[in-house]
């Protein structure tokens, strides 16, 4: 810990965390050890599954239920079309997070920053903002410019943003364009996963194949498409035996039918350590399973949540440069997409985390 900052004088920070899935509060993870390890006290604040993750993962650090969004998709229709009538909804849930921290400033000594990661009402006049989030322009066809806009109607309240992502080899692709405008107030974080470092992830017997090939399913991201995926990859995985199958479900709650394994909610050790056992996986393309994935340097089928644009853009676009198998959901074929994923190059190297140009920002320097 740094000793200029550590102690019960050591400056706070706010770092508030969106539900939706579990990929912002797991790559939140590496930034907060690491503002912990620079000695700054924290105090977290979320709502739902991402919540329960964080304090199941930071058990020491007060933490705040916040209004929740609790966003939609739809069984059968696009994701943008779930989600343009939600619109209205999810702006009073941002109006609501913001009064929520309002009190809070009232009712506590205000810190010296806040951070938020994809909450849209997380900031306050007067007080150092940060945004987070690897997404400035949206994917959302057909409304992809309108979308754009309205996320940027948030966001430019801010007074930093910071992108989990390499500048140099971005692994979020054009999602990653923040406007050029905001010139230093922009910090490249490199990638964030919540895997790096853990010795559990540490592989044996790479590149040596003893026995079946083992194949893990990640599941993730919000209903009903995750049981819908869920029983699809059951019902594959049982027919082909050959494979040694586990399942990672996201969520708890009773599971038969798996041939194999099975895993409810794992922490980042645990997860770590199926991996460590793993030859392919297969799971969405969200971009903090994407993070996962390279952190392992695991062969993977990528598979997005159907109508999801972001996840079909960074699919296409991960399968273009090779690192990784793309399925539809609708056309999967486990059968020939596990030997496809082992084919191609994979994964580039992950560059180390740039955390000077932020602290920086946070300390007023």
């Amino acid at each position: 810990m740094n000793c200029e900052l550590g102690g019960m004088n050591a400056p706070e920070i706010w770092y508030a965390v969106l539900n939706w899935g579990l990929g912002h509060a797991s790559r939140s993870a590496p930034l907060i050890e690491a503002l912990e390890r620079r000695g700054y006290r924290l105090r977290l604040a979320s709502d739902g599954a991402a919540g329960a993750w964080l304090r199941a993962r930071f058990p020491h650090l007060p933490y705040w239920e916040l209004p929740a969004y609790q966003a939609r998709y739809a069984r059968h229709w696009p994701a943008w079309a779930a989600l343009v009538p939600q619109l209205p909804r999810l702006a009073r849930r941002a109006r609501a997070e913001r009064l929520f921290l309002a009190r809070c400033l009232q009712a506590y000594p205000a810190p010296q920053a806040l951070i938020s990661d994809n909450r849209l009402g997380w900031q306050a006049p007067g007080l150092r903002s940060l945004y987070l989030s690897h997404q400035f322009q949206l994917a959302t066809p057909p409304f992809s410019p309108l979308a754009t806009f309205l996320h940027r109607y948030y966001w430019r309240s801010f007074s930093a943003l910071a992108v989990p992502d390499a500048a140099g080899s971005p692994l979020a692709g054009k999602l990653a364009r923040p406007p050029a405008s905001w010139g230093e107030r922009l910090y490249w974080l490199g990638p964030l996963s919540h895997l790096a470092g853990r010795p559990e992830l540490k592989r044996t017997g790479r590149g040596e194949q003893r026995g079946p090939l083992r194949v893990t399913a990640v599941l993730s991201g919000p209903e009903p498409q995750r049981s819908l995926l869920e029983g699809q990859l059951a019902a594959q995985a049982r027919s082909l035996p050959q494979y040694r199958w586990t399942l990672v479900r996201g969520c708890e709650g009773p599971w038969a039918g798996w041939p194999g394994s099975v895993y409810g909610r794992l922490g980042s050790g645990a997860l770590a350590a199926v991996l460590a056992q793993t030859d392919v996986v297969v799971g969405r393309s969200g971009y903090s399973s994407l993070m996962d994935y390279q952190q392992a340097q695991l062969p993977a089928v990528l598979i997005p949540t159907p109508g999801q644009g972001e996840q079909e853009y960074l699919a296409a676009y991960h399968a273009g440069q090779g690192h990784a198998v793309v399925a539809r959901q609708g056309r999967l074929d486990l059968s020939r997409h596990i030997p496809a994923a082992r084919e191609v190059p994979g994964w580039p190297m992950v560059p180390q985390p740039e955390w000077e140009g932020l602290f920086g920002f946070l300390e007023g320097k």
